[in-house]
């Protein structure tokens, strides 16, 4: 969202005395022109003065499970300091059952020497920048005349990161289609957008029936670009048969 749109939202949340729960688990992992984005909870902090109330109308939740690695289930708030203080005091808190105590002193001594910072900043941005732009025109060269489209793209999007791409196809196929098709032909595992929907949300204008999840973060550089050709073959392959 531009800057303008968080602060209407942040202004709503105080007209009404909603609380937003912001899910910012890929914030840091982002690059291009607009990486520096404001988050909601920093305009909370900010906007028209600051919060209105003691708690603020924004609570930021992160993960180290996108920084670190997936076995790192740990996460944490941010929020304005009596909300966090309020946090703090809850029973699963209070109790020491639900944070992950061992990870959490693991991760505690990466906080503590700079480690962690350092390496967001010199190895896993520019790793993801560097492997989103070869997923990027693996999918351009090879799926691009076929009528499929995605977002992010790098060249032409002000804010880009995190794990993912979505891809959209044409109106001619559907993501079960093709995942299934994917994995029969190539064997190729998929990601349909219908699989991250809510259930039951049938939202008009909806095309999370025609989108694929492709993750640029997991396979080695040079399998990202041999399962987007893949995908072309298969692509091609269903078009072909349905004429």
């Amino acid at each position: 969202m531009s800057r303008s749109r968080r602060e209407a939202l942040v202004r709503v949340a105080r007209r009404h005395n909603a609380l937003v729960v912001a899910d910012d688990v890929y914030d840091f992992l982002s690059w291009g022109p607009v990486h520096l984005q404001l988050r909601l909870v920093d305009i909370d902090r900010v906007l028209d003065g600051g919060p209105e109330g003691r708690f603020g109308n924004v609570v930021s939740n992160g993960s180290f499970s996108k920084l670190i690695g997936p076995g790192c289930r740990v996460g944490w708030a941010e929020g304005t300091e009596d909300f966090i203080y309020g946090l703090s005091q809850a029973g699963s808190t209070r109790s020491g059952g639900a944070p992950s105590q061992l990870t959490s002193t693991f991760i505690n001594d990466l906080l503590e020497d700079n480690f962690l910072s350092k390496y967001i900043t010199n190895t896993l941005v520019p790793e993801g920048r560097r492997r989103h732009c070869i997923l990027a025109s693996a999918i351009k060269t090879n799926l691009g005349h076929f009528g499929v489209s995605f977002t992010p793209d790098p060249e032409t999007s002000p804010v880009t990161g995190g794990y993912y791409i979505w891809v959209q196809l044409p109106a001619a196929l559907t993501a079960t289609q093709v995942c299934r098709e994917a994995l029969k032909m190539q064997n190729l595992v998929l990601g349909g957008g219908e699989t991250f929907a809510v259930p039951g949300d049938n939202a008009p204008g909806g095309d999370l029936h025609r989108r694929l999840r492709l993750c640029f973060m997991w396979e080695d550089e040079g399998r990202l670009v041999e399962g987007v050709e893949r995908l072309g073959l298969v692509i091609r392959s269903i078009l072909t048969n349905n004429k």
